[in-house]
């Protein structure tokens, strides 16, 4: 566990533990709404994409000041945490990649908080899902390590189910 350099009470893994947080709000919407209203289910996907990537940045070394110039900015955090060792060209297909472009826009702009009545260009809630558990994923591994995330996984100490068939068509 490291804390921002800047601010020693701001933690990566309590950044994670957000993410997931929001991941598994975002499962348990999905599995009660049945797709009806995307606008929630892909706010918590942003937040928890932006805070996981958040908190690989902060497991590497950075500040508090560095976090929030990144913003709300999904792009901006995935090219941070590229830029601060994850190897996203391996960890996320291009479709994956540019989900996260697509819900950025939304997510920067507040669309998916006060939505207007019209029609959105969306990524497949099954992409978001299953970047997102390969990004919670990485950064687990990278704050703890992989034998603590498999231990923790089969525990269910994760708070998170690895199962995104609710997300299925």
């Amino acid at each position: 566990m490291r804390s921002a350099s800047d601010n020693d009470k701001l933690l990566d893994s309590n950044l994670l533990e957000n993410a997931v947080s929001f991941a598994a709000a975002a499962d348990a919407y999905a599995a009660r709404d049945e797709g009806r209203d995307w606008f929630p289910l892909y706010f918590l996907f942003g937040h928890s994409i932006e805070v996981a990537l958040k908190a690989f940045i902060l497991s590497k070394g950075a500040s508090e000041v560095e976090l929030r110039r990144i913003g709300h900015n999904l792009v901006k955090a995935l090219t941070g945490a590229e830029s601060a060792g994850l190897d996203v060209s391996a960890l996320l297909t291009d479709d994956e990649r540019s989900s996260i472009t697509l819900l950025s826009k939304w997510h920067v702009q507040q669309v998916t908080r006060y939505p207007l009545l019209q029609g959105y260009l969306i990524p497949r809630p099954l992409i978001l899902r299953r970047l997102l558990e390969k990004i919670i994923t990485a950064t687990y591994v990278e704050i703890w390590d992989r034998d603590i995330f498999e231990h923790d996984r089969s525990d269910g100490r994760i708070g998170l189910s690895f199962d995104a068939s609710i997300y299925s068509p």
